[in-house]
């Protein structure tokens, strides 16, 4: 047997090796599309963990604690704690209760309820918090 030695790539190596370039070239735009909505549920999160923190500090500390927005500086802050700014991909921040821009959470573990609504350029999320147990849903 003779062994012959290669130099070079076959047409069908260079032609896998072009698939791949183009796929990748295609969907590294898709991905970074879709990060605001990432981003954005990555704070709906954020904010429904602070709101359980504060029910639970409530009832620890058997004392009213608040969560509250401020729409026109695009942040929220609750009991005891600096004002947080919204990330660029959250547009918009609103609530849906009776109280305005704040949910109230009361030693008893119940609350003055509420939604908090975060909107972006092509995606929303809502965290709700219920006013008889406090209990919070969404984020």
């Amino acid at each position: 047997m003779t062994s012959r030695s290669k130099a070079g790539f076959t047409l069908i190596e260079m032609l896998v090796v072009l698939a791949i370039i183009a796929l990748a070239a295609t969907a590294l735009p898709m991905l970074g599309a879709g990060l605001p909505g990432v981003r954005l549920r990555a704070e709906a999160d954020r904010i429904a963990s602070v709101l359980r923190d504060l029910r639970d500090a409530a009832i620890r500390r058997d004392a009213t604690t608040a969560f509250l927005i401020d729409p026109a500086a695009r942040s929220y802050t609750a009991t005891g704690t600096a004002p947080r700014g919204l990330p660029a991909s959250v547009t918009r921040i609103g609530m849906q209760n009776a109280g305005g821009r704040s949910i109230q959470f009361f030693a008893d573990g119940t609350s003055t309820g509420g939604t908090v609504i975060l909107s972006g350029i092509r995606s929303s999320a809502a965290i709700h918090v219920d006013w008889l147990t406090g209990a919070v849903h969404g984020g």
